[in-house]
């Protein structure tokens, strides 16, 4: 994310890693910012922010077992390049 509009993410995001750069307030509604990316120090990054908040501890809005999707994707052969 970047840019100096203010942002709102509602809801939990899985990212390999996340960066946030830019003059603008950032707030996290009832979620958690959750990076798996391994191969890099830096998980979540957040250069000139003016404000990072999460609006609620997660104590009511516990997460169920499991990850859950709205919708598949499913990869068109031979877009895609897998790395080992």
């Amino acid at each position: 994310m970047s840019g100096s509009v203010d942002s709102q993410v509602r809801g939990n995001m899985i990212l390999g890693t996340f960066e946030n750069n830019g003059a603008s307030n950032v707030q996290f509604d009832q979620g958690s910012l959750l990076t798996l990316d391994t191969s890099t120090s830096i998980g979540s990054y957040f250069h000139s922010s003016k404000s990072v908040k999460w609006s609620a501890t997660g104590k009511t809005n516990q997460p169920s077992q499991g990850v859950t999707y709205d919708s598949k994707y499913i990869p068109v052969e031979g877009s895609y390049r897998e790395l080992n």
